[in-house]
């Protein structure tokens, strides 16, 4: 069975991911020069928000079972310029 603490850092990790595929997609889409690049820069932040609910869903659920450490879900998340409007609660 895989050590809770590696399994909990990667999933910090993932969360880390989806923040920096928001900060992308924010700069990317404010950079862009025709609607091909809204169309990757929307995909992009809309699988962001859909890897982030699932990392955080998980985290969740191991603090539940009583493998979360304290303080896992962080913060870090809220990064984005754009407004939560996809946010999948």
């Amino acid at each position: 069975m895989m050590d809770r603490h590696y399994t909990n850092e990667c999933i910090r990790k993932v969360l880390e991911l989806s923040r920096d595929m928001l900060m992308l997609a924010d700069d990317g889409d404010a950079a862009r020069e025709d609607v091909g690049c809204g169309i990757l820069y929307g995909t992009i932040r809309d699988s962001a928000y859909k890897i982030r609910a699932l990392a955080e869903a998980e985290m969740l659920a191991h603090k539940r079972k009583g493998r979360g450490d304290p303080g896992d879900i962080e913060p870090l998340v809220r990064t984005s310029t754009h407004e939560d409007k996809n946010n999948i609660d």
